[in-house]
């Protein structure tokens, strides 16, 4: 355990599943954007479930960043991530897959009435006002990075479902747009669909 990200949490194994199963359906090399990589337990369960795909992990905290180091060194995937210190997906030219997320995304009120604030990184919950700060800028970012077929699964609070539903139909208005279910029955996971299903 680090004080510098997040202990990973089984609402987050939703997207991996997701991101794995998808991805397993394409054909030849696949590059895999993990924003926010944090800990690196998203990347590296992609790299393991995925050894044809190359992931590219960004994190703004160069601690989160040695930390997700440390655990793609331990699993030997040095070859399969690399790391780049960056906002989001600021500054990256290449044409992704698959985007995923996991960002900081409590509202910053709820977020004082959580045990979690007590012993998590503040920097890895606070999503400002509207729990939106980093979604809504990685969503209009990510126009200019995915593929035309592409791929974006974002984890949030369930709270923000509609939220987000709508910021995604705004950016991406002819995608297929989907909130789906953790295993406690909450909204979770956005997975956006570009070029049809």
């Amino acid at each position: 355990m680090t004080p510098d990200v997040l202990i990973p949490r089984p609402e987050t194994e939703l997207l991996v599943e997701f991101a794995v199963a998808w991805l397993k359906r394409k054909t030849g090399r696949t590059l895999v954007a993990d924003v926010g990589i944090g800990s690196g337990c998203i990347s590296v369960a992609l790299g393991k479930y995925l050894p044809y795909a190359s992931i590219i992990g960004t994190d703004f905290s160069n601690n989160a960043l040695q930390v997700a180091k440390g655990n793609i060194k331990k699993h030997t995937l040095e070859n399969q991530i690399s790391l780049v210190q960056t906002n989001l997906l600021t500054g990256l030219a290449a044409r992704f897959d698959c985007i995923c997320a996991n960002l900081p995304y409590i509202p910053t009120k709820t977020l004082s009435s959580l045990p979690v604030n007590n012993y998590e990184p503040l920097a890895a919950l606070d999503g400002g006002d509207d729990g939106l700060r980093f979604i809504e800028p990685l969503l209009n970012q990510s126009q200019k990075v995915i593929n035309p077929d592409g791929l974006i699964l974002m984890e949030i609070e369930s709270t923000l479902s509609h939220s987000v539903f709508d910021l995604a139909a705004i950016v991406f208005p002819e995608a297929s747009i989907k909130i789906h279910d953790d295993l406690a029955g909450l909204p979770r996971l956005v997975q956006i669909q570009l070029g049809g299903e």
